[in-house]
């Protein structure tokens, strides 16, 4: 299977990095690890990348920014593909239903796939900020 890692800066190798989270927001634990981060949903993992500083929301297929007017639908993102296979399953753990968090310090990527931010309206229809908390 094919899992997908997002960012906004382009690198060599994939490299386990601290989760964070907006202060006031409440997420499981298991979200916040310190941990490589793979999605199995390409479009998620643009949206993870796409938006501006502040927090990203999503919610059935919907997304917001808290910071929409620092927006640039032409900044590019990287989606780093890697083939599960190759993975050492003991050491995947599945997060959610959109991630898993692998516990390994750096990966190489089969493939490196360039968008733009705006891409992400292909996968989530943009509406007005809502705090993750108000949902």
């Amino acid at each position: 299977m094919k899992l997908y890692h997002a960012s906004k800066h382009k690198f060599e190798k994939i490299e386990r990095r601290q989760a964070t989270v907006a202060e006031g927001v409440e997420v499981p634990v298991s979200e916040l690890q310190d941990k490589i981060y793979l999605t199995p949903d390409i479009g998620f993992a643009v949206a993870m990348a796409a938006g501006p500083e502040g927090m990203t929301s999503l919610v059935d297929g919907e997304i917001s920014f808290e910071n929409y007017e620092q927006f640039d639908e032409s900044r590019p993102v990287y989606v780093y593909v890697v083939d599960s296979e190759n993975l050492p399953s003991e050491l995947l753990e599945k997060v959610d239903d959109e991630q898993l968090a692998l516990d390994m310090d750096k990966i190489d990527y089969d493939e490196v796939k360039e968008f733009k931010t705006g891409d992400v309206f292909k996968y989530y229809k943009l509406t007005n900020w809502v705090h993750p908390n108000d949902l």
